[in-house]
């Protein structure tokens, strides 16, 4: 089993065990709400004739319990993924560059370090390479109780970093959005990990790296509308 799988499982069992042993202490936690990951198949990574590796193996995801005032609620980790991959693409096309390709071992080094944040519970960012090269890399960090962060919304975020951003060269509080749309960029993975106190962490990872000095001006560009 992938070991980034094997990652989540461990985590929900986990949290499971942690909360079914809250509920013998006391029953009468009015709190207490279940979480439940969709029972339906779901696939790790996005599936498209474009993209650059074979069908992954599906898998059933456990159920898992929560304390939460909210009434019950889903988490479907796919979703995050695939919401943002199109996210990316719709941002890309506003500027004319072309559509990038999901790439199953970027992804599979974009969620062995989400997990790493979720193990650790910081986020910074990390040193990953791919073909020995650096990667670029956008982190968001996020409480997956709540139900109004999405994979757009995160997207969107980075990007409307666009709207500080002078089109002049490197500037500081806007690296999201420039490597989201940097024109040489033409690969991408992700990850996203869940701790056990609440938190997500999500991470995508872009081939070849943008945010490069001195190519600003051939990489980065304004809407087309």
């Amino acid at each position: 089993m992938n070991e980034s799988i094997k990652e989540i499982l461990e985590i929900a069992e986990k949290v499971a065990g942690e909360k079914n042993q809250n509920q013998s202490n006391d029953t009468n936690n009015s709190n207490e709400t279940e979480i439940t990951y969709p029972k339906s198949r779901i696939k790790i990574f996005s599936l498209a004739p474009r993209f650059l590796y074979p069908r992954h193996n599906l898998m059933e995801v456990p159920k898992i319990k929560c304390f939460q005032n909210s009434p019950k609620f889903v988490i479907n980790p796919r979703a995050y993924i695939n919401e943002a991959f199109d996210a990316h693409n719709e941002c890309r096309h506003r500027h004319g560059f072309e559509p990038l390709i999901q790439n199953l071992e970027i992804a599979f080094i974009a969620q062995q370090y989400a997990n790493q944040m979720a193990k650790s519970g910081c986020i910074a960012h990390s040193n990953s390479k791919y073909l020995n090269q650096d990667l670029g890399e956008n982190l968001y960090s996020f409480d997956y109780r709540d139900p109004s962060v999405t994979g757009k919304r995160i997207t969107r975020e980075w990007y409307n970093e666009m709207y500080q951003y002078k089109f002049t060269g490197a500037q500081c509080g806007t690296g999201h959005f420039t490597q989201l749309i940097w024109k040489s960029t033409k690969e991408v993975g992700f990850g996203i990990a869940f701790s056990t106190n609440g938190r997500a962490y999500f991470v995508a990872n872009y081939f070849p790296t943008g945010n490069i000095i001195g190519k600003f001006a051939e990489n980065v560009n304004q809407p087309l509308n």
